[in-house]
């Protein structure tokens, strides 16, 4: 369980990469990490891929207060976009979930993906 994140220069876009079962922490922790890498590369759009994890053990509430967690991105990633790579249909569900929290109040675009290629060709149109 963890996570690892790169900024790639030639697109301007930071690749968050998740792995194992994800939890509230974990997804608080991977958002804090977005924040710090965000303040170092300000252009960035984001790309998260959680296709290597899985949302077993996340609930209904803990979508909800991702999605209120999430809020701290949003100054940062006004503008942009935040592509969310899922496999699996629960993970799919509560992405949608998440989006329809999000994106109320956010200055950026959020779309789901099933594929990391098709994600990172939407960001990097």
């Amino acid at each position: 369980m963890g996570f690892t994140i790169e900024y790639r220069e030639e697109q301007a876009v930071l690749v968050l990469e998740a792995s194992g079962d994800l939890n509230l922490e974990l997804s608080k922790a991977m958002i804090d990490a977005e924040v710090e890498m965000l303040l170092n590369h300000p252009e960035a759009s984001i790309l998260y891929d959680q296709s290597s994890s899985t949302a077993d053990e996340i609930s209904g509430d803990d979508i909800f207060a991702i999605s209120e967690y999430s809020g701290r991105l949003s100054e940062l990633l006004t503008g942009k976009k935040l592509a969310v790579v899922l496999r699996d249909d629960l993970s799919f569900g509560l992405g949608r979930m998440w989006q329809s929290f999000t994106e109320v109040n956010a200055p950026f675009e959020i779309k789901l993906f099933r594929c990391p290629k098709e994600a990172m060709k939407w960001i990097t149109e």
